[in-house]
C-alpha cells in the first residue's frame, strides 16, 4: 500500500455500542468514562493479569498487546517505520484541529477520576467553543500520501516547539477526538470513524478513540504494529469494567491537573502542504463509499444449532453475492491468525475455489435440485474449514511466498539476480490480486461494526462480525470503479444470507424425515 495514505488504506474503525454507552450523556463525560475504562485495561497489562487467550487448548501468544501504548508510526520519504517510546502519563486531546495535552495517571500510575477527567475535558471544550476549526491542519498532513507527509513533518521538526508536541504526542497514551458532528445511527458512525473528519485526527498513532457531541462514540486504529482482534479486546475489557462500575465515577480530588494547550508553529511552506494535503484528501474522501449491513433475520446461534460454521456461512455468502453481482469469482483474501506461534500475526485463507463455485452455480441454477446445491454446499464447506485449519497450524503458503518475493526482489536490487519467473506470471499477478478483502473480527456485540477499505480500487473491502443473533458486514467500495457499488453488494449480500438459510432448512428437514 505505500505511499498510499494510511487513511482508508491501513487504517481501521470500530464503533461502540450506542445502547451499552449511553448515548445522550454528555460529551466530556462520555469522553472521560471511555478514557477510565482504557486506562482500567492498561493497568491489568502492566500487572500481567491479561488473561492468557486460547484457540481451544492451546495458548495464543499475546506479544500484540504490547506496542499498544509505546508505538508510533513515521512517515519516510522511502519508507515509514514504527518508533518504539516510553510512555507518559498524558493523553493528548483534539478539538476542532486543535491540541492539548492532559495527565489522567498520578504519580502512582493509578488512573484519576472519571469526574476529574470529565471536568478537565470540559474545560477544553469551553475554551474552543467559539474557535474556528482548524482546517486544514496538522491531522490533515498525516491523512496524505507518506512521503509528502515526511516532508512536511521534517520542516515541522525544524522548530524546537514542534519537536516537543511532537514528542509529546508520540509518548501519550492514545489520543482522544472530540467531534462537533452529531451522527444518527451507526453507519454515520462508522463512516465518521473510518475517514472523516482529517483535521480533527492523528492518524500515525497506534489508536484514537473519537467522541461526538452527541455521546456516540468509536476508535480508529493504524493496522501495522498489531491486529484488530488484540485491539478490540482491550475496548471489550474496558467497556465491561465501565458496565461493571455503573454511576461511580469516583470523587474530585483536591487538585488535578488541567489541560495544556499545545501551540503549533507552523512555517509558511508547511501551511502550503497542509492545503495541498486537504485537497488530496477531500479527494480520497469523496471516492470512498461505505456501507453497513446489519443482518438480524439469524446469526451465530442459529447456525450453530444446524451444525455449520458461521464463519464459512459468512463467507459463502459473500462469495455467492459476488457472483451475482459480477457473473464470476476472484482471488479472496480471509485473514487466518498465526498467533498459536511467536509473534504470529496472520497468513491468506484463500476462500475462492473450484468446489466454491461448483456451488454458486448450483445456487444460480434454477433447474437444481436443492438436494444438490446441498451436497455441493457441504463439499465447499468442508474446503473452507479445512483451509482455515491448515492457516491457523501454520500451514498456510501466502507469507512463505512473500517472503520468497521479498528475499528475490533484494537479491535483484542488491546483486543484480534475474527475477524469478514465477513471480512475474500473470496467473501468481491474477491469484494474489484479492479483489474481495475480508476478514472477522470476532468482538462481541459491545463494538456492533468495525472495518476497513478495499485492498484495489475495483475491489471490496469486508470485515464482518459474527453474533448470536445477527450477521454485520461493513463493505467498503471506491466510487471510481463503475463495476463496484456497496449498496448494490448489500443487497444481494442480503438476498445471499437469505438463500443460504432456506438451504439450511431444507438440509435439515430432509435429516429429521431420516
Amino acid at each position: 500500500m505505500w505511499p498510499s495514505p494510511i487513511v482508508i488504506n491501513s487504517n481501521w474503525y470500530v464503533i461502540f455500542n450506542a445502547q451499552n454507552i449511553q448515548i445522550g450523556v454528555p460529551q466530556a463525560l462520555q469522553a472521560a468514562k471511555l478514557t477510565h475504562g482504557i486506562l482500567h485495561f492498561k493497568k491489568i497489562m502492566e500487572n500481567e493479569t491479561l488473561p492468557q487467550e486460547f484457540m481451544g487448548k492451546l495458548p495464543l501468544c499475546m506479544n500484540q498487546y504490547t506496542p499498544i501504548f509505546t508505538t508510533m508510526r513515521h512517515p519516510g520519504e522511502k519508507e515509514d517505520t514504527l518508533v518504539k517510546t516510553s510512555t507518559s502519563n498524558k493523553l493528548v486531546i483534539l478539538r476542532r484541529g486543535h491540541y492539548w495535552s492532559l495527565e489522567v495517571l498520578d504519580s502512582q500510575g493509578n488512573p484519576n477520576s472519571i469526574l476529574d477527567i470529565a471536568d478537565a475535558i470540559q474545560e477544553i471544550i469551553n475554551n474552543t467553543e467559539h474557535t474556528s476549526p482548524r482546517k486544514p491542519s496538522i491531522g490533515t498532513l498525516t491523512a496524505d500520501e507518506r512521503p509528502h507527509w515526511a516532508k512536511a513533518r521534517a520542516m515541522l521538526l525544524e522548530k524546537d516547539v514542534n519537536k516537543t508536541i511532537m514528542n509529546t504526542i508520540q509518548q501519550a497514551l492514545f489520543i482522544l477526538c472530540l467531534d462537533d458532528d452529531e451522527p444518527k445511527g451507526d453507519e454515520e458512525t462508522s463512516q465518521l470513524c473510518f475517514h472523516s473528519n482529517a483535521h480533527n485526527r492523528f492518524y500515525d498513532k497506534v489508536f484514537q478513540i473519537i467522541v461526538f457531541k452527541n455521546g456516540r462514540a468509536g476508535f480508529n486504529g493504524e493496522h501495522s504494529p498489531m491486529d484488530a482482534p488484540a485491539m478490540a479486546h482491550m475496548l471489550e475489557i474496558a467497556l465491561e469494567y465501565l458496565s461493571s462500575i455503573g454511576n461511580n465515577f469516583g470523587s474530585k480530588a483536591s487538585s488535578t491537573p488541567k489541560a495544556t494547550p499545545l501551540h503549533w508553529v507552523i512555517p509558511d511552506e508547511v501551511e502550503k502542504e497542509m492545503k495541498v494535503s486537504h485537497a488530496r484528501y477531500t479527494k480520497e474522501l469523496l471516492d470512498s463509499d461505505l456501507k453497513v449491513l446489519q443482518f438480524r433475520e439469524y446469526g451465530t446461534d442459529y447456525i450453530k444449532s444446524r451444525g455449520i460454521s458461521p464463519d464459512s456461512i459468512a463467507q459463502y455468502s459473500m462469495q455467492l453475492a459476488y457472483f451475482r453481482v459480477h457473473g464470476k469469482l476472484t482471488a479472496t483474501y480471509e485473514t487466518g491468525h498465526t498467533r498459536a506461534f511467536y509473534h504470529g500475526r496472520t497468513d491468506v485463507v484463500r476462500v475462492c475455489s473450484s468446489e466454491g463455485l461448483e456451488w454458486v452455480k448450483a445456487m444460480c441454477d434454477t433447474t437444481a435440485t436443492p438436494g444438490k446445491r446441498a451436497k455441493l454446499f457441504d463439499t465447499a464447506i468442508q474446503y473452507h474449514r479445512k483451509f482455515l485449519s491448515d492457516v491457523v497450524s501454520g500451514k498456510g503458503i501466502d507469507r512463505h511466498i512473500l517472503g520468497l518475493k521479498l528475499i528475490a526482489t533484494m537479491e535483484h536490487y542488491e546483486n543484480g539476480r534475474p527475477m524469478d519467473k514465477i513471480f512475474s506470471d500473470p496467473l501468481m499477478s491474477k491469484s494474489t490480486n484479492f479483489l474481495l478483502s475480508t476478514s472477522n473480527v470476532p468482538i462481541k456485540e459491545l463494538l456492533p461494526n468495525g472495518g476497513f477499505g478495499c485492498m484495489y480500487p475495483e475491489g471490496y473491502g469486508i470485515c464482518y462480525q459474527l453474533h448470536k443473533n445477527s450477521l454485520h458486514y461493513s463493505i467498503h467500495t471506491r466510487r471510481c470503479c463503475k463495476e463496484t457499488d456497496s449498496e448494490i453488494f448489500k443487497e444481494a449480500l442480503i438476498a445471499s444470507l437469505r438463500d443460504i438459510k432456506e438451504l439450511l432448512e431444507y438440509v435439515h428437514t430432509a435429516k429429521s424425515k431420516l
